[in-house]
């Protein structure tokens, strides 16, 4: 490998002609010695935004940032969150946040079968999805209506509670974030001492409720979805 390299680099030093930026890359960044290449060089291809092995879950983002989860929920704190880049055709660098030094992380890019093919240290193969996996949380962000007034629920784990009225009975205003666990709804106010808000997931006679002493909340499919 090391030999055909510089024999590319001699005929182009021969021939005068200049290297594509895609090339200099690529030859900067070669496979490892005795890794054949399984894609080719001159091939363009994109990096798609979403991945998975079945296990693990790789979102891509196009500002640069990226985020490993060690399930197929989105909406589950990452393992891991930092920065990637392309290098060339056949590596991708992710360089993990931390308050300590650490290396970056070399990923192969190959195609296994014809498919583009991630191959991140420890980890299985991962191939690219169109979406995110379907989980429960999907169906929950939206507008919730109940006795007390209305709860937003909002794709970045953000929630917001009205009441009904400025008159009305119930809590005042306030906002925090949401997750779910165990198939109980919990809220996180922004104001610690309010303490945590809990709603079970129940199905009702339309769809899923959110249960609680202080009253059921039911989805409105009618109000704007916001995101």
């Amino acid at each position: 490998m090391k030999f055909a390299l510089c024999a590319l680099a001699f005929l182009w030093l021969l021939t005068g002609c200049e290297m594509t930026p895609e090339e200099e890359l690529a030859y900067m960044y070669p496979p490892p010695p005795g890794e054949l290449l399984t894609h080719d060089p001159t091939e363009a291809f994109e990096i798609s935004q979403w991945w998975t092995n079945g296990s693990e879950l790789l979102r891509l983002n196009e500002d640069a940032s990226f985020a490993l989860f060690n399930s197929l929920n989105r909406y589950h704190t990452p393992q891991e969150h930092g920065r990637w880049s392309k290098q060339s055709y056949a590596v991708m660098l992710l360089e993990p946040y931390s308050l300590l030094p650490q290396e970056r992380v070399r990923v192969g890019i190959t195609r296994t079968d014809g498919e583009l093919t991630l191959d991140i240290p420890k980890l299985k193969p991962m191939f690219a999805i169109e979406g995110a996996p379907a989980v429960i949380e999907d169906g929950l962000i939206g507008m919730w209506l109940g006795p007390q007034g209305e709860i937003f629920l909002a794709s970045d784990l953000r929630y917001t509670y009205s009441r009904e009225s400025a008159t009305g009975a119930g809590l005042a205003r306030h906002r925090g974030r949401w997750e779910l666990s165990d198939n109980t709804l919990q809220l996180h106010p922004d104001v610690l001492a309010m303490g945590t808000f809990e709603f079970e997931l129940v199905t009702g006679e339309t769809g899923l409720v959110l249960a609680s002493p202080r009253g059921d909340y039911e989805y409105d499919a009618t109000a704007k979805r916001k995101e």
